[in-house]
């Protein structure tokens, strides 16, 4: 298959499927999807996995920020519970 990319030295910023008169047309086996790996040294197109741009992490769900506060709001009425039995105990409430 063939592409065309920018005749810049460095990792490709993309790349055309369709003919482009002033890009480098290039053979490759398979489409480069993952382009921001694919590295052109004004001569060969070379993958190198280690470019990949790390995910930027996503910001927590509505479900995950629930789960959270239920979470901490179980500790608080554990240690709640913990509390008024203590005190209950403390004032000779259970035997």
């Amino acid at each position: 298959m063939d592409i065309w990319i920018r005749n810049e030295v460095g990792y490709i910023g993309g790349y055309s499927l369709e003919e482009q008169p002033d890009l480098v047309q290039i053979k490759v086996e398979k489409e480069p999807v993952d382009f921001f790996n694919w590295y052109w040294d004004g001569e060969k197109l070379a993958h190198d996995v280690k470019n990949a741009p790390q995910p930027e992490s996503a910001p927590p769900t509505d479900i995950e920020v629930l789960q959270e506060e239920n979470k901490e709001l179980k500790e608080q009425v554990s240690e709640l519970m913990d509390a008024v039995l203590f005190i209950s105990e403390s004032m000779g409430g259970t035997e």
